[in-house]
């Protein structure tokens, strides 16, 4: 995990520095292809097949003035490269673009230019820190799975230790909420991301508590196997009762039963 943080962090932090050129060299690259296809149409130059449409050229210039003024600092480019998308989708379905094989090659490499711009547009600071934070959350996560055989064990050997269970999971509570917060603070999909989460979460609660049950039940069989204390008669006689006093079996089905009121009492301290 540590070794895919840091690898994720520094090729993000590499795509960071280089973002602007990123920008430039496919905006570059989508302006050639369409002045291309603009140049085909207006019989300026021919690909394989020549397809004069002055009309569509015209159209295709002023797709690469479209393209050509995409700025990186502006937020609007996003919603300029969505609309240069979709009209190459449109055009695209033309039959004199459908039936040349050039001129489709062209858009679809220029529509991927505009999706990798538009990629490059989401590259954001506050992403770094996103990371770091998730690479932290995945620790505590994983150190809070490796503590669950050891709560099992502490549970089934002392009953009482049940009710601090309660403490964890409000700890757990918490840095949920811290790594919800940071979500809402980031405009990220939050309602996807909190379902899958609280979903884990509630997973790995249950896990914890599977314990509870498996341990009462074996409590209930312990009540259950002590018959010495059911096998007295109905009438004793005074000098015997001292037969039937049972004190060691008396003290042990107390303590067993006191145990399952603690665990009882666990579970409802729950809520």
């Amino acid at each position: 995990v540590s070794q895919l943080e840091v690898q994720l962090g520094e090729t993000y932090r590499q795509l960071l520095k280089n973002k602007q050129s990123i920008w430039y060299s496919r905006r570059e690259s989508a302006v050639e292809k369409i002045t291309r296809l603009s140049k085909h149409f207006l019989g300026n130059e021919s690909l394989k097949t020549f397809d004069k449409n002055e009309d569509l050229g015209r159209w295709f210039e002023e797709m690469v003035n479209e393209i050509d003024t995409l700025d990186h600092k502006d937020e609007k480019s996003i919603d300029g490269i969505q609309l240069c998308i979709e009209a190459l989708d449109d055009v695209k379905q033309l039959d004199i673009i459908d039936s040349n094989t050039q001129a489709t090659v062209l858009i679809e490499e220029t529509r991927a230019n505009l999706v990798h711009m538009a990629k490059s547009a989401n590259i954001k600071d506050n992403i770094c820190s996103i990371i770091d934070s998730i690479a932290d959350f995945t620790y505590a996560r994983e150190i809070m799975e490796s503590l669950v055989p050891m709560l099992h064990s502490q549970s089934m050997r002392d009953p009482k230790s049940v009710t601090l269970l309660r403490a964890f999971f409000l700890k757990m509570g918490k840095s949920s909420g811290r790594f919800q917060q940071l979500l809402q603070r980031t405009q990220s999909q939050l309602e996807s991301v909190t379902e899958f989460h609280e979903t884990a979460m509630l997973a790995f609660v249950k896990e914890i508590l599977d314990v509870i049950p498996i341990t009462i039940f074996s409590t209930l069989a312990h009540i259950a196997d002590e018959k010495s204390l059911a096998q007295v008669p109905a009438k004793i006689e005074a000098d015997r009762l001292v037969d039937y006093l049972h004190f060691e079996d008396r003290y042990k089905l107390v303590k067993i039963t006191y145990e399952l009121s603690v665990l009882t009492k666990g579970i409802f301290a729950m809520k």
